[in-house]
């Protein structure tokens, strides 16, 4: 049990030191947004190239693995998203709570444990980095849904003049989405040059690849004290500009931080997959929700309070559910790590 605490309350500690900086007010009022763009658009690339451009190709999970990790998480988003509507919710809305459940904080949080766990062992790290792209797929259907959403509201409130406009190409809404989910996401871009590298056999020179994993490795404790400097105001927001339903808020917690790291351990198990995989996205699932969730649900207002204060628990909340995890794995004999237990 000393080994769980000595791996995962240090990367809380970091989250608190976030917080604390915070209400000391030792940062400027736009930190949250800088330290975010640095990190997740420049550094968590660097780190994904720098992995997956020495992976080899037969190492990116078998197909078992793939069905079951995304059949997992794209039921989950659907499930939910039908739900919500049943129960009378806006589609927006009804969207961004799908994704509240099944986008897990594979980047912020995950990685950092992964590093933590397996002590940045290259095998685990490459299945952690696979496993980031295959979370991110459920925000690709997310966002096309919230900005068809967006276009179908903007069309009923200007009317039949937005029924003259032209309307765009086949081609040209190929190349919008290729334009705003894949060449701006820095997280796929980074996956997928790595690969192509990898794929090429001529592999990097040494100081470049060097000088990638030295910024690369900055990503995981900048996320993680990005985190806790942003995770105070948001409660605050959620708390004070939006009425919170508790029992809801409870229902999407315990499905987020519980529900959806056992269906995959167990579908993973069911299906037959290397330990390894399991372990890994098992625990990665048992993340609080990824913070770009509450970044959507500002942009097209959909709960920004409600989301905010769900994203905020479940990360808070994550550090029972990852260690819970752990002890799991342990005794289920998946997880390669000595705990003592």
């Amino acid at each position: 049990m000393l080994t769980i605490i000595s791996t995962v309350v240090p990367i809380f500690v970091i989250i608190l030191a976030g917080i604390i900086v915070e209400k000391l007010d030792f940062m400027p009022e736009n930190s949250v947004r800088i330290l975010s763009i640095f990190s997740i658009n420049i550094c968590f690339p660097c780190l994904l190239f720098h992995i997956m451009s020495s992976t080899p190709l037969d190492n990116m999970g078998s197909w078992r693995w793939w069905l079951g990790i995304l059949a997992v998480q794209w039921l989950g988003f659907f499930i939910l998203y039908f739900i919500e509507k049943m129960r009378g919710e806006k589609d927006k809305v009804a969207i961004l709570h799908g994704l509240v459940v099944a986008f897990c904080n594979a980047g912020f949080v995950g990685l950092p444990i992964i590093m933590s766990v397996y002590n940045q062992d290259k095998a685990a790290l490459s299945v952690a980095g696979v496993m980031i792209v295959a979370s991110n797929t459920i925000v690709i259907i997310a966002q096309t849904m919230l900005v068809s959403d967006a276009a179908k509201e903007r069309k009923e409130k200007e009317g039949d003049t937005a029924r003259d406009e032209a309307q765009p190409s086949f081609l040209k809404k190929i190349s919008f989405f290729l334009r705003t989910y894949i060449l701006s996401n820095g997280i796929f871009m980074g996956v997928l040059l790595g690969l192509a590298v990898s794929a090429s056999g001529l592999g990097l020179w040494q100081p470049l690849d060097k000088a990638l994993s030295m910024l690369g490795y900055i990503s995981p404790t900048c996320m993680l004290f990005t985190l806790g400097l942003g995770l105070r105001p948001d409660v605050a927001r959620a708390l004070s500009t939006h009425s919170i339903h508790a029992g809801h808020q409870i229902v999407l917690i315990l499905l987020r931080i519980a529900g959806l790291p056992l269906v995959t351990l167990l579908v993973l198990s069911l299906l037959g997959v290397d330990p390894l995989w399991i372990s890994v996205s098992t625990i990665m699932t048992a993340t609080g929700c990824a913070i770009f969730t509450a970044t959507l649900a500002q942009i097209y207002q959909a709960d920004p309070g409600g989301c905010a204060l769900t994203v905020s628990l479940t990360n808070v909340l994550s550090i029972v559910s990852i260690s819970a995890t752990l002890i799991l794995l342990s005794h289920m004999g998946l997880l390669h790590f000595p705990l003592d237990i």
